[in-house]
């Protein structure tokens, strides 16, 4: 009971962020079900920029952490894999090749695996946009003015008011392009 009214309180307060922000998109548009990449700690302001047209899923961890993720998920209309790379990969990616075949819709994945290094590509996005012969996006988020922790993952929580910059790029399911966009 307490982690669903946490889970509620977590995603009303994200839910006020986000209105807040003045959001600037750059490239292009998610116009089709696929595969959208995003570097980890990028994950609160691409909530704003999320398809609205399509079923949306993501991998989430085993962890006590992720069980509480997956209910803000849902309250975001987001459903979840429970699982990483690191503790059931192949049962995960398994998992979402179904989910994509039944539903049509979009994986949206964490490139950089579930614990680091930040920044440093994980094959999992890569593999399913091939395997699926699906378009991938890659999105960062450019925070003018917000707060991020010095955790791995770098996590970023734009300030109320604050104007940030999407960019969205599809691109070739290939590592060393998306590491271009990563610099």
């Amino acid at each position: 009971m307490f982690r669903e009214v946490l889970a509620v309180f977590i995603s009303l307060i994200v839910k006020m962020l986000l209105v807040t922000l003045k959001v600037n998109k750059v490239g292009d548009r998610i116009d089709s079900p696929g595969i959208v990449a995003f570097l980890h700690g990028e994950q609160v302001p691409l909530l704003r920029h999320r398809p609205q047209r399509y079923p949306l899923v993501t991998p989430i961890s085993l962890s006590s952490d992720g069980e509480l993720q997956v209910k803000v998920m849902n309250l975001f209309k987001i459903e979840a894999v429970r699982g990483s790379t690191s503790r059931g990969g192949a049962s995960v990616l398994r998992h979402l090749l179904k989910w994509f075949k039944r539903h049509q819709g979009v994986i949206l994945i964490a490139i950089d695996g579930p614990r680091g290094p930040w920044g440093q590509i994980s094959p999992g996005a890569l593999y399913l946009a091939k395997k699926l012969d699906v378009p991938l996006w890659f999105c960062r988020v450019r925070c003018h003015r917000g707060f991020r922790f010095s955790s791995w993952d770098r996590f970023m929580i734009p300030f109320p008011f604050s104007e940030i910059t999407i960019e969205t790029y599809r691109c070739e399911p290939k590592e060393s392009y998306i590491a271009a966009l990563i610099e």
